[in-house]
Parts: structure tokens; sequence; C-alpha cells
């Protein structure tokens, strides 16, 4: 999408600012609101800090996607997986706190990480690239007015 905003966010405590920016006013170039983007960040958020065990050993596919994915950009085109699409009708400001809450869970986690999906298990730090990136492609579908 041409219009679309390129973001570096390399840090989590990045992320917010940017969000609250947007909260102020904003055009959202793409299907979601920045309630659902905010909602959506969230529960990937939440999700890679519920591990309860260390996860086993990547695969050696997962370590050769892993690499690719983190010498790149987000990928685009993709739909959010099944249970990741947030609801319409979302409120910016309530999400925008959510995502918020689900950051601080997230930073102060002390215990294992969730598997990804696709890249399998990644340590927090792996983690924290991943939702830096993420972040970085959903809000850049969202221009501050």
């Amino acid at each position: 999408m041409a219009d679309r905003r390129e973001l570096d966010i390399a840090r989590l405590d990045q992320v917010m600012p940017e969000v609250d920016r947007l909260l102020a006013g904003y055009v959202a170039l793409g299907k979601w609101s920045l309630g659902q983007m905010c909602n959506h960040l969230a529960t990937a958020f939440r999700y890679s800090a519920t591990a309860t065990a260390l996860p086993p050993e990547p695969t050696p596919q997962q370590t050769a996607i892993r690499a690719r994915f983190f010498s790149a950009r987000f990928p685009e085109g993709r739909n959010a997986p099944p249970g990741l699409d947030p609801q319409a009708g979302l409120d910016d400001r309530q999400e925008a706190d959510a995502l918020r809450g689900a950051i601080e869970k997230f930073s102060s986690a002390t215990g294992p990480c969730a598997p990804h999906p696709m890249l399998g298990p990644l340590t927090h730090d792996e983690w924290a690239r991943f939702h830096c990136m993420h972040a970085e492609h959903h809000l850049g579908f969202i221009v501050p007015k």
C-alpha cells in the first residue's frame, strides 16, 4: 500500500508512545481501526507470556523460517491466524489501555515464553523483536492527523 507508513520500532517502550500519538486523531488505511489493532497486538503479547513449561527445541524448518523472518520486514498480505481477528466496534482508548497492560505483563514476565505457531520456540528477546516488528506492521496502516 503506497500511503502506508514505514515505522522503526526497535524497543517495546516505543510502541505505546506511537499509539498515544495516534489516539489524538488518525486515518486508518487498512481494514482495522486503532482499537482493533491494539486488541490484536495485545492478544499476541498475552499469548507469548503464557508458557508453563520450557518449549521443545526448534525444528530445522522452524530455524530456517525464523532466520528469514527476523532478517526482513513483517510479512504482508496474510490473514491473521484463527482467533486473532479482532471484532468490529472496539473502543480505541480501552484497547490501547489493554495493550499497555499486555506489554507491561510481557516485559515483566520471567518464565518461559509460549512457542510461536510458525516460528517455534522463541526466547523472551526474540518475542520482543517479533512484537516490535508486529507493531511496526500494523501501526503503519494508521496515519496521524
